[in-house]
């Protein structure tokens, strides 16, 4: 297939068409900005999309978005850490963010072997007193059900 740019692609005459398999940009931010639905808040950038200082993809990056995002029909993966613990012993993150939640699957410790893994559920409150270190707290699972389907 061969890439193309398309302008005023549209009944209106005021779209734009990439075709190609692949939109590479070589930049940090993607901003998405329609003046006639912005509200009374946020900043001067509508950044949709950021690459962040950490490597990382931000959505709505310092909230510009001050309405939020709606991701409808989501499907989101959990980050998962594996570990030779229980749950009573599990080893937490010292960094993260409020709202941040963690999967962790406990395979056993030295002294424990479980006879199938489990896993715990915990949500981080950001930072404790100290200021230093993360506070997490984990999250009462109900009982394990089996699927049929």
């Amino acid at each position: 297939m061969s890439s193309d740019v398309k302008l005023n692609d549209g009944s209106d005459a005021s779209w734009v068409t990439v075709e190609a398999n692949v939109l590479n940009v070589k930049g940090t931010d993607v901003i998405l900005d329609s003046a006639a639905r912005r509200g009374g808040h946020g900043g001067p950038f509508r950044r949709a999309l950021v690459h962040d200082q950490s490597d990382g993809l931000t959505i709505n990056f310092n909230n510009d978005y001050p309405g939020g995002v709606t991701i409808n029909g989501l499907r989101a993966s959990l980050r998962v850490l594996t570990q030779s613990t229980t749950p009573a012993t599990a080893r937490l993150p010292k960094d993260g963010a409020i709202g941040d939640l963690l999967v962790v699957e406990h395979v056993g410790d030295n002294e424990v072997v479980l006879m199938e893994p489990t896993t715990s559920l915990w949500l981080c409150e950001g930072r404790g007193r100290s200021l230093t270190l993360t506070s997490w707290r984990q999250i009462a699972l109900g009982a394990r059900v089996t699927g049929t389907e």
